[in-house]
């Protein structure tokens, strides 16, 4: 192994771990950050020249630019440092702050004051929790650089888990209201103009995927196997096979009662162990 790519070997298990210990060194712990999905990503970088996260890490990072919480370990992996020591006088950029009030406020004052000395086209594309009462969400949406603030209703649009690296379910159809918001200078509004068409197209992006198309299901290692459900290719097998949560006993003949009694009533089947 070479110097550099056991220098990046090493900078990959401590970012891992670094973040990991953010979370709370647990999957279920911590305030893991609700990702944006890729046809999101696709559709602004599409439609307003999106190119760099201002908000992201190693592990989940869409476009090959990206700020990042640890500059110390993510250089390597393309991170251009931490949000708030990042300058742009001009771009297209995407804004997914942690779900936390001072980061929000923060970002709202660093973003204001960008716009507020760039003399080239600079856009922002920001999504909050729609704290309408929050001084953070407040100061985004009273901002006189919003040119557009949509919201996306419970349920009605999903997320991407932030732990996505180490998780097998992946969207999860959001418990609250969203707020997605573009912040422009005048040379942004004339260069990427936010038309309801291209709201619409985010706001299609952002829908949580049809059953018939990609099934989101919740998986648990943690839970017991008669309780636990799984996201997973058809062909793929499981250590737990989902419960159909009702009495199988009703419509079951004798016979089969009997055939399921004499073989344990279920559960792993050997040719499980023998795949």
């Amino acid at each position: 192994m070479d110097k550099v790519t056991d220098e990046r070997t090493l900078g990959a298990i401590s970012q891992t771990s670094r973040y990991s210990t953010l979370q709370g060194t647990h999957y279920k712990a911590g305030n893991m950050q609700a990702a944006i999905p890729p046809r999101v990503f696709e559709t602004l970088e599409k439609r307003f020249d999106v190119r760099c996260e201002l908000f992201a890490s190693p592990l989940n990072a869409h476009f090959k630019e990206f700020c990042s919480a640890s500059a110390m370990t993510d250089r390597a992996f393309g991170s251009l440092g931490n949000a708030f020591d990042f300058e742009p006088s001009e771009g297209s950029f995407e804004c997914n702050p942690p779900f936390d009030e001072e980061i929000i406020s923060r970002l709202a004052g660093h973003v204001e004051r960008l716009l507020s000395r760039a003399k080239k086209p600079l856009s922002f594309f920001v999504v909050v929790p729609k704290w309408n009462d929050s001084r953070g969400w407040m100061r985004l949406a009273k901002s006189v650089y919003c040119v557009s603030n949509t919201t996306l209703e419970a349920k009605e649009h999903a997320f991407v888990s932030g732990a996505q690296h180490s998780r097998i379910d992946q969207l999860t159809p959001s418990a609250a209201p969203t707020s997605i918001l573009f912040l422009q200078n005048k040379a942004g509004e004339k260069k990427w103009p936010v038309t309801p068409e291209g709201v619409a197209a985010i706001r299609e992006a952002f829908a949580p995927p049809k059953k018939e198309a990609e099934r989101v299901e919740k998986w648990d290692p943690d839970a017991t196997t008669w309780s636990c459900s799984r996201r997973l290719p058809t062909d793929a097998k499981s250590w737990v096979y989902k419960n159909k949560k009702r009495d199988q006993s009703v419509d079951e003949s004798p016979a089969k009662k009997a055939k399921k009694k004499k073989s344990g009533g279920g559960g792993l089947s050997a040719s499980f162990f023998r795949d």
